[in-house]
């Protein structure tokens, strides 16, 4: 009908330090990120955060960062890749967002 929602948010993270999750919580600290997916490499000491939904002008992204500076403000990190793919508007739908 004119709107695709299929989108969303994708940060690989590189930490100095081995580092260990919170196996209770999808996000660090408790600060959830609806429909998060978190998945650790322990080579490299990598972390890919995957927020399946984009969310119309909000840099999850930046929200992601700030998340983990928090948590793991003593191991720091660099960020190896983001990618933000948000709402993608149909040509039928004669609109432009």
């Amino acid at each position: 009908m004119g709107i695709d929602f299929a989108g969303g948010t994708s940060v690989q993270l590189k930490f100095e330090k081995p580092f260990q999750l919170n196996k209770g919580s999808p996000s660090p600290g408790g600060q959830r990120l609806k429909d998060t997916e978190l998945q650790q490499f322990t080579e490299g000491n990598k972390l890919l955060i995957q927020v399946k939904k984009a969310v119309a002008g909000e840099r999850v992204a930046d929200k992601i960062l700030a998340i983990f500076t928090k948590e793991f403000g003593d191991n720091k990190f660099v960020v190896d890749s983001t990618t933000e793919i948000g709402l993608r508007w149909e040509k039928s739908c004669g609109t432009t967002p």
